[in-house]
């Protein structure tokens, strides 16, 4: 399910996580947060803060913003993910759209804990109810993908762009 918006093909706004290793940049700002420590004047031996912030402490708060805007763009929340694909798939952009987006959320969120709680948690609700849950879930997606009015978005689409160009000439 975490996968969805590839295999859709789906843009969601999100830059490529293979650049972006959180391990790695964890670290770094572990480094930087143990150097800043040792130097500033803001603290006794790295234990109490006390003072004015200076230019050290100053300078890691900086890394430190950048580092919490770059994880946010480059690991958003899941709801962030799911809510960006169940818009992408949406045909429009109204109260009503956004109401059923959010209804869709929820459905979507139900289905990812249950196999979440199978697959890592060691539930298993017995084959019977797993096989409905997968045929549930399976009739959703279908749903999701080729909503029953997909058909007629397509032909009004086609009657339109008929209709703008008798117009053009």
């Amino acid at each position: 399910m975490r996968q969805a918006p590839k295999v859709i093909d789906v843009p969601v706004e999100k830059e490529d996580q293979s650049e972006y290793n959180l391990g790695e940049k964890v670290r770094e700002m572990l480094g930087r947060w143990k150097e800043m420590v040792k130097q500033t004047s803001c603290t006794e031996k790295g234990d109490e803060w006390t003072g004015e912030i200076d230019n050290r402490l100053r300078h890691y708060l900086s890394h430190l913003d950048s580092f919490f805007d770059k994880f946010k763009t480059h690991r958003p929340k899941a709801r962030d993910s799911v809510h960006s694909l169940l818009n992408a798939l949406e045909h429009t952009d109204t109260p009503v759209a956004k109401r059923a987006a959010d209804a869709t959320f929820e459905e979507w969120n139900g289905f990812r804990q249950f196999f979440n709680r199978v697959a890592h948690h060691g539930a298993f609700p017995g084959e019977e109810v797993f096989e409905e849950q997968l045929r549930d879930f399976e009739d959703f997606l279908h749903r999701l993908l080729r909503p029953p009015t997909s058909e007629e978005i397509s032909e009004i689409d086609q009657i339109i762009d008929e209709a703008e160009g008798q117009h053009d000439r």
